[in-house]
């Protein structure tokens, strides 16, 4: 065999000939279906009855248009079916991309496939290419059924046969719903493609229920063929572009597709974000965690706001979603995000909203508010305020807001107190106490009486390290194994769930590494002695509200610790070891310069001291014995 084709063919088929850092799923009818939520695009990964991969529910939120999209390369003539030599796979990359590789025709590398959002307009578009791709070949892409409805609550369009227009000469196809009001989408050629688009019939099968019976009805729908030729370089390399959009009218439509077709293509960030512990499953999981949540952060723009959404199977914007998905995007240096999702949330003079999404109805396109008073949203809305608060010090919010806060804290430690209660409480007082401290005296502030408030409210759970290291390790492998490094909210589909990330990201650094960040302090109390003491605990580039970075290296077996910080500004870092005394060693290097600064106890048997801000990082080292003489 042609050595350059074994190595096309082991790159599609077998995961160990790729990094170790992507995670490639070969397709068949066990494959779970993964959605995937970027700019203006969302999409499911699945896979068909003969095992194919195909993309299924292609949306531009809230806008759904396709049932499945399956891609194949055909001979025009040939007298029978081709035969693929290897399966279908898909690859997770390490950088939050999702690739897929189809088979095509026995002896030739596979099809690559990549859906990629446009951030400046509803749009989006499919980009295929193929290596050593024959004269004459073309490209078959098949969308069965072409349905257009909406896409969480499907309150709109699901089922309806839709008006599809075919525009021979813009090389476009205009699908229309009676019950989605003026509500078009277009799909069409791309760049370096040409050929025809052909309409063709199609049907989906409906579930409903029938006075408590379940029933069944199919119903026929249109679908769409699009025969491609690519274009093709002097190495044979094919190249072709599927756009889409969404707009108002034909022409609307169309030109956000064009817009798509135009816009650069741009690959958020990667994130500073490492750690390491005993399970190098944890460490990638991280990585995809933080890479896919780069494309999930840049999803849409509501109200002005950057928010960010609950997961990729439901992209809405929810007050405890919200918050635990504030973690990930405060780590993604995206106080935007954070800020953008309160402001959203916080409402106006009707109060605070519960849920935020895009909707279709009737009448098109709207933004959907819900107003449900939820003690648990309004615990999560004190907790992003506190969050934005850190991360933009605004003043002006502060003041404006900190009556409203202070009633949503109220009414979820009313009653039965919400989960977060407690934690909103505290951060409630952090705020107070800030107001006092900006109003230069001017106001008194009542955080002792909140502190004891917090006091009386159920503290969260956390478990014995030990256990709850084994939960997180094992939820590190199943977000592998399983959920392709996107852990999801659970169920028959997978897709990243930014609440779920949040939470595996804030118990390993709060409750493990024992990170936590008060407005006028930072707090370290790792909580890792006992799991294995032996096991050097890393973390790395932590991000802090004040924009400074941390790290800590930590060996229990040894008793001595390193925290590294860029403290650009002064802060105070409270340090709990259960080994440190006020006679333990501690020094600070700041470039060639090196101090021993003295602990202060205090009287819950921590001890703190004052990194001043400078230019240069600072790092500090404890051990529990004293310092060497001179």
């Amino acid at each position: 065999m042609n050595p350059r084709l074994f190595l096309a063919l082991a790159a599609a088929v077998l995961p160990a000939c790729l990094s170790a850092q992507s995670i490639t799923v070969v397709g068949n009818r066990s494959l779970r279906p993964t959605a995937v939520l970027g700019p203006h695009v969302r999409y499911l990964v699945a896979a068909d009855t003969d095992g194919a991969i195909v993309l299924s529910d292609l949306s531009v939120p809230p806008v759904t248009f396709t049932g499945t999209i399956r891609i194949d390369g055909i001979q025009p003539g040939a007298r029978g079916p081709e035969t693929a030599s290897f399966p279908d796979t898909v690859r997770y990359e390490n950088d939050g991309r999702v690739t897929l590789l189809l088979a095509d025709a026995a002896g030739r590398p596979p099809i690559t496939v990549e859906v990629v959002g446009a951030r400046g307009a509803p749009a989006g578009r499919i980009m295929i290419t193929a290596q050593r791709w024959p004269i004459g070949r073309v490209m078959l892409v098949t969308l069965s059924p072409a349905d257009l409805y909406e896409l969480s609550y499907r309150s709109a369009g699901l089922g309806v046969r839709d008006r599809i227009r075919l525009d021979d000469r813009a090389g476009f196809a205009y699908l229309t719903d009676t019950t989605a009001g003026p509500t078009t989408v277009a799909i069409g050629f791309g760049r370096g493609a040409q050929g025809r688009i052909q309409g063709e019939a199609s049907s989906v099968l409906l579930t409903h229920d029938f006075g408590g019976v379940e029933g069944r009805e199919r119903r026929p729908l249109g679908g769409l063929s699009m025969i491609i030729e690519p274009s093709l370089d002097d190495n044979r390399y094919a190249r072709a572009e599927i756009i889409f959009g969404v707009g108002n009218s034909e022409a609307e439509a169309a030109r956000a597709a064009r817009a798509a077709s135009d816009e650069a293509a741009s690959t958020p960030r990667e994130s500073a974000l490492r750690w390491r512990t005993p399970s190098p499953d944890a460490a990638v999981l991280l990585k995809h965690i933080m890479a896919a949540a780069g494309w999930m952060l840049d999803w849409e723009v509501l109200d002005g706001q950057r928010t960010i959404p609950a997961s990729a199977m439901r992209p809405v914007v929810s007050a405890e979603n919200a918050w635990y998905g504030s973690v990930i995007a405060a780590q993604r240096g995206d106080s935007a995000a954070v800020c953008g999702s309160y402001r959203v949330l916080r409402g106006g003079a009707s109060g605070p909203r519960a849920e935020v999404a895009p909707r279709l109805g009737s009448r098109g396109r709207y933004l959907f508010t819900s107003m449900r008073a939820e003690p648990q949203a309004d615990a999560a809305l004190v907790l992003l305020a506190h969050a934005c608060y850190g991360a933009s010090r605004d003043s002006t919010m502060l003041r404006g807001d900190f009556p409203a806060l202070a009633a949503a804290a109220g009414r979820a430690a009313d009653g039965t107190p919400a989960e977060l209660a407690a934690d909103a409480v505290e951060r409630l007082t952090e705020l107070d106490d800030e107001l006092s401290r900006i109003s230069g005296g001017a106001r008194a502030s009542s955080g002792d009486s909140l502190r004891a408030v917090a006091a009386r409210l159920p503290q969260r759970p956390v478990p014995a390290p030990m256990a709850l290291w084994r939960v997180l390790s094992a939820q590190a492998q199943q977000g592998l194994q399983r959920e392709y490094g996107r852990l999801s909210d659970g169920g028959d589909r997978g897709g990243l769930s930014l609440r779920q990330a949040g939470e595996f990201v804030g118990a390993v650094v709060g409750d493990l590494f024992g990170v936590t960040e008060y407005l006028d302090r930072l707090e370290i109390a790792p909580q890792v002695g006992g799991i294995a003491d032996d096991q050097v605990w890393q973390l790395d580039g932590w991000l802090l509200g004040s924009g400074d970075t941390l790290g800590v290296t930590y060996r229990p077996a040894d008793r001595a610790a390193e925290v590294r910080l860029t403290a650009a500004r002064r802060q105070r870092l409270v340090l709990r070891f259960s080994w440190l005394t006020p006679a333990s060693c501690v020094t600070v290097r700041r470039g060639p310069d090196a101090e021993a600064p003295g602990l202060v106890a205090q009287a819950d048997g921590s001890f703190y001291l004052d990194i001043r801000g400078a230019f240069d990082p600072a790092t500090i080292r404890l051990a529990a014995l004293p310092c060497a003489g001179p």
